[in-house]
C-alpha cells in the first residue's frame, strides 16, 4: 500500500520533476541540481569508456539519463511511473540522444535486469521511498559489473532543518505519532497519513552499504533548508538561498556539525568483491 502511494505522488508531481532541473524554484530546486551537479562530476571522475552501459534508477523526468547519454554511455532508465518515464523520453528526443537512452518500467526492489551488466548506477532521491533500501541495494550491486561503480543519495536523520522544527524533528516522532492517534480516536484529525520516508545516520547508511557489498570512495553532505517552524517557510526564497550557499560552503570546508547535518548524503561507491562484505550490524 505504501508503494503504491509513492507511486501515485511522484505520477501526479512528474511536471514538477520535468521542470524541476529546467528553471530555478527556489531553494529546494537549487540543492536538487547541486545534487545532479555532483552525481555528474563523480560519473565524470569514473571516466568510463563510450559506449559503458549505466542504469539511472528511479530516473524521474530523465535529466540524469540524458545528461549520462551525452556523456557517450548507453543509459537504461527505469522508474515505477510511466508517467516519469514518457518524460524521459521526451526529453531524450529533446537532447537528441534518445538512441542512447531506453526506458523500461521496473521496481527497484527486484529489477528485471541481468546480472553484472552496468559498469554505473545512479539513483537520485529514490532511497527515501523505498519500503525495502536493503533489497534495493543488494539489486543495485547484483546488476553493476565486477568493480562497477554507483552514485546514491540518502536522506539524512540529523539534518538541520529538522532538527530545528518540531513538526520534522525525529527525536520527537514517538510523542507527534501518540498525539495524532489520539486526536485520529477523537475524530479530530482528517489529514491523510503522510508517506514515511528513510532517514539515515551516516554510521547507518554505511552499514547498509557495507551489508550491501558497496564500498563508498567519495561522500559529500548536501543542503540547508528550505528551514521552517511547523512546516512554514520562516525565510523568503532568496535569504533561504543566501543561507543555504553560506552553510554549504563551511560544510565543504569541513566545518564541525555542519559537515554532518546537511539534509542528504551523496556517495559515490564500488561493488566489492563478495569475500569483503561484512555482516550488517542493523536489525
Amino acid at each position: 500500500m505504501t508503494q503504491q502511494r509513492v507511486r501515485s505522488h511522484f505520477t501526479a508531481e512528474a511536471g514538477y520533476w520535468d521542470d524541476v532541473y529546467r528553471q530555478p524554484r527556489g531553494i529546494s530546486s537549487l540543492i536538487y541540481r547541486q545534487r545532479h551537479a555532483i552525481a555528474m562530476t563523480w560519473a565524470d571522475r569514473v571516466a568510463l569508456p563510450a559506449g559503458a552501459r549505466a542504469l539511472d534508477l528511479g530516473c524521474g523526468a530523465g535529466a540524469t539519463s540524458v545528461a549520462l547519454a551525452q556523456r557517450g554511455l548507453r543509459v537504461t532508465a527505469v522508474d515505477f511511473s510511466e508517467a516519469m518515464l514518457r518524460r524521459a523520453r521526451a526529453r531524450a528526443v529533446e537532447a537528441n540522444v534518445a538512441g542512447r537512452v531506453v526506458t523500461e518500467l521496473g521496481d527497484a526492489h527486484a529489477l528485471g535486469l541481468a546480472d553484472s551488466t552496468f559498469a554505473l548506477v545512479v539513483t537520485l532521491g529514490m532511497l527515501p521511498w523505498l519500503h525495502s533500501v536493503r533489497q534495493a541495494l543488494r539489486e543495485i550491486v547484483r546488476v553493476l559489473e565486477p568493480g562497477g561503480y554507483v552514485i546514491l543519495t540518502a536522506d539524512n536523520r540529523t539534518r538541520l532543518d529538522y532538527f530545528l522544527d518540531p513538526l520534522h524533528n525525529v527525536a520527537l516522532r514517538p510523542v507527534k505519532h501518540r498525539v495524532r492517534r489520539l486526536l485520529q480516536r477523537l475524530d479530530l484529525w482528517q489529514k491523510a497519513e503522510p508517506v514515511p520516508t528513510n532517514l539515515y545516520s551516516w554510521d547507518e547508511l554505511l552499514d547498509l552499504l557495507h551489508a550491501a557489498g558497496i564500498e563508498p570512495l567519495a561522500t559529500a553532505a548536501l543542503g540547508f533548508g528550505p528551514f521552517t517552524c511547523m512546516g512554514r517557510s520562516v525565510l523568503p526564497s532568496s535569504a533561504a538561498i543566501r543561507v543555504h550557499q553560506l552553510l554549504q560552503h563551511l560544510a565543504e570546508r569541513g566545518t564541525p556539525v555542519l559537515c554532518a547535518t546537511g539534509d542528504q548524503y551523496v556517495v559515490l561507491g564500488r561493488k566489492l568483491p563478495d569475500l569483503a562484505r561484512g555482516p550488517s550490524i542493523l536489525k
